[in-house]
């Protein structure tokens, strides 16, 4: 998660719990488009275990190149990336 869409992350679960749910729970986080190559991505995942100290981060799923390059070929990634038979 990019570092300036973490406050509207947590705009949007207070919004929920004020006027839908006020017992709803972060169960989880997922972080996608992870790079390990990167140290900003170690400030990303700090920030959220300080506040959702309760969830696991221990999986995540790492950036794609193949991936973020289907798009500007008019491909889902499943046509742009075929993947070999037996893979």
């Amino acid at each position: 998660m990019a570092s300036r869409a973490f406050p509207k992350l947590l705009d949007t679960l207070m919004r929920i719990r004020r006027t839908l749910n006020p017992s709803l729970e972060v169960e989880g986080i997922l972080l996608t488009m992870y790079d390990e190559r990167t140290t900003f991505r170690d400030r990303i995942a700090t920030d959220l275990r300080s506040f959702f100290w309760n969830t696991s981060l221990s999986k995540w799923i790492p950036r794609n190149v193949r991936l973020a390059e289907a798009p500007s070929f008019g491909k889902p990634i499943i046509y742009y990336d075929i993947p070999e038979q037996g893979s």
